[in-house]
C-alpha cells in the first residue's frame, strides 16, 4: 500500500498535477460503483491525458522493487560531472528504471538551480554546465519512488541543504548529520535554521529533540523562544528539551503560567511533570488546580494526581 501511493505521486509529478488530476477524475466517473484492475486507472489517464502510460505502468505498477540510487559529483572547466548508479537487486525482475529526474543545484545565496537529468543505466555520469554549486542533491523535491541509502554529502554542503534544500526530508538529514559533530558552529546552524521555520501547519523541522537531548543549558533561550511558535508538536518539543535542564527561576515561571485550560495538552503534560521533578512540593497547589483543567482523555489529572503523590 506505501509504494502504491508513492508511484501515483511519481506519476502525478510526471504528469502535472492538471493532467494527473483529469485522469482520476475521468477514472473515478467511468469506474464509480464497479469492481475494477488498474488497467483500468491506466486507460484513463491515457484517454483524458493523451499520454501513453503503458511505460510507466510496466515498469512502476507491474514489476516489482524500487530504484535504489547512489550518486556523486564534482566540479570542473564550468560544468557539473554527476554520476548516478542504479543499485537495485534486478535478479527477482526488478527493473533497471527509466526515469526523467532532476538535479538541485545549490547556491549559498539560496538559489537553487533546477536541471534535468534522464536515468537509462545502471552507471552514468551527466555534465551539467553552471557556475560551482555549492551543494548538488539529486531529485531535491523527491519527485518519484526512490531510495537512497548513502549521501555523500559533504561538511560544506549540509549548512546549505539545511538552509534552502526545496524538500524537508532532505533538511532533516543535513540537521541529522550536523549533529552528529554538535560543535557550536553546528548548533548555531541549527538553531538558526529552526527559528527562521515558523509553518504552524508543515514545519519543516519536525522533529526538533535531536537537539533538545542535547541538554545544553546555553539553549535555554532559544528554547523558550520555541514555546511561543505556533505549531502544538514543536511547543512540546520545546518543553521537553526544557525540562532535560536544571531548574531556573524563568522556565519555572513559564510552565508554571502553561498549566492552564488554553495550552496544548502536551505542554501542560510535560510542564506539570518537569514542576514535579524540580520541586514538587512548592508546586502542590498548582497540581491540585490542574486536576480540574478539561481534558477528554483524562491525562492532565493523571499527571498531576501523579505529581501530587509521595515520593516514594
Amino acid at each position: 500500500y506505501p509504494k502504491g501511493g508513492s508511484v501515483l505521486h511519481t506519476l502525478r509529478k510526471q504528469l502535472g498535477d492538471a493532467a494527473f488530476y483529469s485522469g482520476l477524475k475521468l477514472y473515478l466517473h467511468t469506474w464509480q460503483h464497479t469492481p475494477v484492475e488498474s488497467a483500468q486507472l491506466r486507460r484513463a489517464f491515457t484517454e483524458a491525458t493523451g499520454i501513453n502510460a503503458e511505460q510507466f505502468w510496466a515498469q512502476w505498477f507491474e514489476k516489482p522493487g524500487h530504484p535504489v540510487l547512489d550518486y556523486s559529483w564534482t566540479y570542473g572547466d564550468g560544468k557539473v560531472k554527476l554520476t548516478v548508479k542504479q543499485l537495485q537487486d534486478t535478479s527477482d525482475g526488478t527493473p533497471v528504471y527509466n526515469i526523467n529526474a532532476k538535479v538541485g543545484l545549490m547556491g549559498s545565496d539560496g538559489k537553487v538551480t533546477l536541471a534535468p537529468v534522464h536515468l537509462t543505466k545502471t552507471d552514468e555520469t551527466f555534465e551539467i554546465p553552471a557556475t560551482a554549486p555549492a551543494a548538488v542533491v539529486l531529485d531535491p523535491e523527491h519527485d518519484f519512488l526512490r531510495e537512497i541509502p548513502t549521501l555523500h554529502w559533504s561538511a560544506a554542503e549540509l549548512p546549505v541543504i539545511l538552509k534552502f534544500s526545496p524538500n524537508a526530508p532532505d533538511r532533516a538529514e543535513a540537521m541529522k548529520q550536523l549533529l552528529a559533530n554538535p560543535t557550536d558552529e553546528n548548533i548555531k546552524l541549527i538553531t538558526e535554521a529552526i527559528a527562521a521555520d515558523k509553518d504552524p501547519i508543515q514545519p519543516a523541522f519536525r522533529q526538533v529533540s535531536p537537539l533538545g537531548a542535547l541538554a545544553k543549558p546555553e539553549l535555554r533561550n532559544f528554547w523558550l523562544s520555541q514555546l511561543d511558535h505556533l505549531n502544538f508538536d514543536r511547543q512540546n518539543q520545546a518543553a521537553q528539551a526544557l525540562a532535560k535542564l536544571p531548574a531556573d527561576p524563568a522556565t519555572t515561571a513559564k510552565f508554571q503560567s502553561l498549566v492552564n485550560d488554553k495550552a496544548p495538552i502536551n505542554v501542560v503534560v510535560t510542564a506539570i511533570n518537569a514542576l514535579a521533578t524540580w520541586d514538587k512540593a512548592g508546586n502542590a497547589d498548582l497540581f491540585k488546580k490542574a486536576q480540574g483543567i478539561p481534558d477528554r482523555r483524562g491525562r492532565i489529572k493523571k499527571a498531576a494526581e501523579a505529581a501530587l503523590r509521595p515520593a516514594s
